[in-house]
């Protein structure tokens, strides 16, 4: 779905993720740390903070903007990535990230 998060298991844990239609090309962002960071709940309805339009923020502003993002519970989606970098500052942790390509195709 959509704006929803997955959490990569444990190996002892056991769940599948069901690809449905419409199947295609998809990104899926990725990120790791060496500690555990809450999860927040995506809503469009709370406004963006890193996206001003189409330009998202830069330099000093876009630090201060994911420490806020840090503390917050409910966040919007195009906020993930810098909820992410300032929730792993905040907990002195290192976050890796990237994005993998998916194709889902009916079998």
């Amino acid at each position: 779905m959509p704006g929803r998060l997955y959490t990569i298991p444990d190996d002892r844990d056991d769940f599948e993720l069901e690809v449905e239609p419409p199947f295609g090309m998809d990104a899926v962002k990725v990120f790791a740390t060496g500690v555990k960071i809450p999860i927040p709940v995506l809503t469009r309805r709370v406004e963006t903070r890193s996206y001003r339009g189409d330009k998202r923020t830069r330099g000093a502003k876009r630090k201060e903007i994911q420490k806020e993002l840090s503390a917050m519970k409910s966040i919007n989606p195009r906020d993930l990535v810098d909820y992410y970098r300032g929730a792993a500052r905040q907990a002195g942790a290192r976050v890796f990230e990237d994005t993998v390509i998916v194709e889902t195709r009916k079998k």
